[in-house]
């Protein structure tokens, strides 16, 4: 773009984020003429797009795979298209991934029109008769297609193979000594288990280890990006601690501290305690995760209060502040593990996000219903489970973020390596016998003596106690009070009774 602008050449350039009421305006003025440049991304030739004015184009990258470059090829080749039209593809010099990688198009090409014409295809293994020097660093080359079984790698015991599974794509990539040599998908990987060159054997046994880890391990390993020989060994990382808490909390922070606090437009700014590291003779704040220094442009005093527009200058590192971030929320761990693990449950492998898109697309529940026996039958046996599914297909409805170490067992506060995705049918069955160990747990632990005492109701006495002689007394007491009431009730008249004639007996009681 920079080298038209230079030209003043007139140009439209269209991608992904322009509307499609600017797309109309601009590819009229590129087929009336009035622009002689389109630059146009691959990918957003999908919708609306018509260059039949165009007499050349040029890939300045390749495409992902050979659907979307058929399609961007397509674009030129119109109803109305008058003019002759050349591909140009730059294809990097001396880069054996663009080598790769316009080799994989090409057999993809080919394979493709095998099967939709079924005769052999007049296109051959390369597209270019030549390449044009583009600078003067960059010689003349040959483009031929560079077979990977047919390469020989120099295995030499002083530079030996490494492997990396890419965080992004899942792809391996290979490297010897200081040289990216290629990066192949894992079905691209095991074409190479029955061939016995040094170099497939290697790949084998790398693809073999990574296959004997567990689901969470491997996971870990992908995250990690670390470059690991065939023979690797991974062991999981210990925890350090064992908290009953679900979701972190802020703690009182003791020592040198000051305070971050993070202003971002329109949220509420907040603020977070950190602590201090000596360096030389001033400080320097210490990452909010991890506690290690790292380099940054504040020195801050014992209680300053330092305001900052990104939450990035509180950490070390992006893993720092993923896991910060995955303590203290569960919609971030739920958006971490969707990134991670696509949305498919760990223990059934049912690929839940798939089936919440197929659920949502279905207008009738009868639809749902029948997408939901196919795809996951298992859910019939929890009736609650099923139909709410089918009445809000949502994904908190599908899926949830687990604790591989329940919370109860001091497994809270967890980082990705304590997180899963299971299904809901898997997280209620597991959540079920973690309540039956813990039930059963707490019973044998409230074992004190051979009497069950919780099956039977004690009192306890008062420290006053009930004698012989007070129980003598409490009697004489309650014959006295019936018998007053008595009298006083009943007139010693009626009675035939005369004063003058028991006087010992009025005066006693009267």
């Amino acid at each position: 773009m920079v080298h038209v602008v230079k030209l003043k050449v007139s140009w439209i350039r269209i991608d992904g984020s322009t509307p499609i009421y600017s797309r109309a305006a601009s590819l009229s003025r590129f087929n009336q003429g009035d622009a002689r440049v389109a630059i146009i991304g691959i990918t957003a030739c999908a919708v609306g797009i018509q260059l039949t004015a165009a007499s050349c184009a040029l890939f300045a990258e390749l495409p992902p795979d050979a659907t979307w470059m058929q399609q961007a090829e397509d674009r030129l080749h119109r109803p109305g298209q008058e003019k002759h039209v050349v591909f140009f593809y730059i294809v990097g010099a001396n880069s054996f991934f663009d080598s790769e990688r316009f080799a994989r198009l090409c057999r993809s090409f080919q394979s493709v029109r095998r099967t939709t014409d079924g005769v052999p295809s007049s296109l051959t293994a390369s597209y270019a008769s030549h390449i044009e020097p583009f600078g003067g660093d960059i010689t003349d080359t040959n483009l031929s297609v560079v077979k990977i079984a047919s390469t020989s790698f120099n295995l030499a015991a002083s530079t030996p193979l490494v492997f990396r599974i890419s965080s992004n794509t899942g792809r391996i990539h290979v490297k010897q000594g200081g040289n990216y040599l290629l990066s192949l998908s894992l079905d691209e990987a095991q074409q190479h288990w029955p061939l016995t060159d040094d170099f497939s054997q290697e790949l084998k046994k790398f693809i073999l280890n990574v296959e004997s880890l567990s689901l969470v391990e491997r996971r870990q390993l992908r995250l990690s990006s670390v470059w690991l020989p065939s023979n690797f060994s991974w062991r999981r990382e210990k925890r350090q601690r064992k908290t009953f808490v679900r979701y972190a909390q802020d703690r009182p922070v003791l020592g040198r501290v000051f305070f971050w606090k993070v202003q971002r437009h329109p949220y509420p700014s907040h603020p977070y305690a950190a602590q201090l590291g000596i360096s030389g003779n001033g400080y320097v704040p210490l990452c909010l995760e991890c506690e290690g220094i790292f380099p940054t442009l504040f020195s801050p005093s014992p209680g300053d209060v330092v305001c900052i527009e990104k939450d990035t200058d509180m950490f070390c590192s992006g893993r720092c502040r993923a896991a910060f971030y995955i303590k203290r929320s569960g919609s971030v761990a739920r958006r971490s593990l969707r990134e991670a693990d696509k949305g498919i449950c760990f223990h059934c492998q049912v690929d839940c996000e798939m089936l919440c898109s197929l659920l949502a697309a279905a207008t009738t529940w009868k639809e749902r219903e029948a997408i939901l026996d196919r795809m996951h039958p298992q859910m019939r046996q929890h009736p609650t489970l099923f139909r709410r599914i089918v009445e809000n297909p949502v994904a908190g409805n599908i899926w949830n973020a687990d604790h591989i170490l329940p919370v109860s067992q001091g497994g809270g506060e967890a980082t990705m390596d304590n997180l899963q995705t299971l299904c809901v049918a898997c997280h209620a069955e597991k959540t079920m016998c973690e309540s039956k160990i813990r039930h059963k747990d707490a019973f044998k632990g409230s074992y004190r003596t051979t009497v069950d005492l919780s099956r039977h109701r004690l009192t306890v006495k008062g420290p006053r106690r009930v004698t012989a002689e007070r129980l003598l007394f409490l009697k004489e007491q309650a014959l006295y009070f019936a018998l007053r009431l008595f009298f006083l009730c009943v007139s010693p008249f009626s009675l035939g009774f005369h004063r003058t004639t028991f006087p010992f007996f009025f005066s006693f009681f009267f």
